[in-house]
């Protein structure tokens, strides 16, 4: 009996020292941003601890264990001796995406309970590569609006999204951005559909579609090439049978160059002389022999067709 005395008077001065001393937090949990894959540490130090400490994620306590058995991704790191149970994630996964909390039950000898500020994670995710949904190949024609669209998918948060011209100029235009949350109610999936009208300048440029977000700053993209059909540029020139002054000679032989800028190069040409039609197989040049006076003023003109439309030019003769 005398024994037992003794230990209840060593129990008592042993918990004694720490009776009526509150417990309290010497570090609380702070809001944190982390990428998939990275490890993040949540602070919790305790003075005084007397209770019995665990962490809840979302309000689900997690277990009074530091090894946290059934997490295995998650322990409890630090010593009893500089009361630290800190809670480190790795690698952090999308799940750990929640608000958690460091809590101390109340201690042996009735101190109060506590309960830390709560620290919201937020569990960055970046986006998987852009695609173009017309493919890397488009053919179109000049003057006619297309729509390009790329998707990015499963970013948190959506990603970003720039086009990206084959002059490397950035379309601040015509643009329409979507964004459309995953089942999962956390990732998103990012459209933004580019309106364009095709000009000949497009004719085989790539457009690049460039996806980020701030889970990663890294570009990543995807190009479409594109053919632009368009009707023909015609540009007429007098090449041969002009005389020091600049004038047509008569009795000269006349050529006339008619070139033309089209795709596809399916060409029909027809030359005209004041609207009339110049019989003969007339196709890049047209040629009058000794020419005369009576062509003086006359309006030639080139016309050039292809399956797009047509196009024409015209010269006045000129003749001393």
């Amino acid at each position: 009996m005398e024994q037992v005395l003794q230990l209840l008077v060593l129990l008592v001065a042993a918990v004694e020292p720490l009776a009526g001393v509150e417990q309290r937090f010497a570090m609380e949990p702070q809001d944190q941003t982390a990428i998939v894959g990275s490890r993040v540490t949540l602070p919790c130090r305790v003075i005084n601890k007397t209770g019995v400490l665990q962490w809840t994620k979302d309000d689900f306590g997690l277990g009074t264990h530091r090894n946290l058995s059934g997490f295995d991704r998650y322990s409890m790191i630090g010593s009893d001796e500089e009361g630290d149970f800190s809670l480190d994630i790795f690698p952090v996964m999308l799940d750990d995406d929640a608000r958690y909390q460091c809590q101390v039950s109340p201690g042996i000898t009735g101190e109060p309970g506590i309960r830390s500020k709560f620290a919201t994670l937020t569990v960055l995710v970046p986006p998987e590569p852009p695609r173009i949904v017309q493919g890397d190949f488009l053919v179109t024609t000049e003057d006619r609006e297309i729509e390009l669209e790329c998707v990015s998918l499963a970013g948190k948060p959506a990603a970003e999204i720039t086009w990206i011209d084959g002059l490397g100029n950035v379309q601040g235009n015509g643009l329409e951005y979507i964004v459309e949350a995953l089942p999962d109610g956390r990732r998103f999936t990012a459209k933004s559909i580019l309106k364009l009208t095709p000009k000949k300048e497009h004719h085989n440029t790539t457009f690049t579609c460039q996806a980020q977000n701030t889970a990663d700053r890294t570009y990543r993209s995807a190009k479409l090439r594109l053919e632009v059909k368009y009707a023909p540029k015609v540009t007429l020139s007098i090449i041969s049978g002009l005389g020091p002054t600049g004038r047509l000679t008569e009795g000269a032989e006349v050529r006339l160059a008619c070139k033309a800028d089209a795709n596809p190069l399916d060409l029909t040409y027809r030359w005209y002389i004041n609207d009339e039609l110049v019989p003969g197989d007339y196709t890049t040049e047209l040629i009058i022999p000794n020419i005369t006076r009576k062509y003086h003023d006359a309006l030639v003109k080139c016309e050039v067709h292809n399956p797009v439309g047509k196009s024409e030019e015209s010269e006045t003769l000129d003749i001393s």
